[in-house]
């Protein structure tokens, strides 16, 4: 999959998720997110993004990585779609890390039984329990 479709994907992805695709260059305070600056997303788009990324930091340092690096890459937008799915309406109350994590490793271990062709990360940081 070429780069320019990868990028396709994650706009289409964000559209979905309420962004125009237009910049949001105004000044100040976001009422949706108090004390962050505005975003040039909408929250759903910006929840959306933040799962990816999220979702792509863990990949960075399991214990086993794809041969393929774009695979990480589409997972990371796949799997923050399904969770976004699950808990794009949820009000957080300090949870969100533990639920994130708990959610990248029950679909991380699935794509791991699922027979990916994987190869040991050397980025790995120790504990990752699965």
């Amino acid at each position: 999959m070429t780069g320019a479709v990868l990028a396709g994907h994650r706009v289409l992805s964000l559209r979905s998720h309420g962004w125009d695709g237009e910049r949001n260059d105004h000044q100040g305070e976001n009422p949706d997110r108090p004390n962050s600056l505005m975003s040039p997303l909408p929250e759903p788009a910006y929840s959306l993004c933040e799962a990816i990324a999220d979702i792509a930091a863990l990949f960075a340092v399991a214990p086993y990585r794809s041969r393929n690096s774009r695979d990480a890459c589409l997972l990371s937008i796949e799997w923050a779609e399904i969770f976004e799915s699950r808990h794009g309406d949820r009000e957080w109350d300090g949870e969100y890390v533990e639920v994130i994590e708990a959610f990248f490793k029950e679909k991380y271990a699935e794509w791991l039984i699922s027979g990916a062709d994987v190869v040991p990360n050397p980025y790995h940081t120790k504990p990752f329990p699965l």
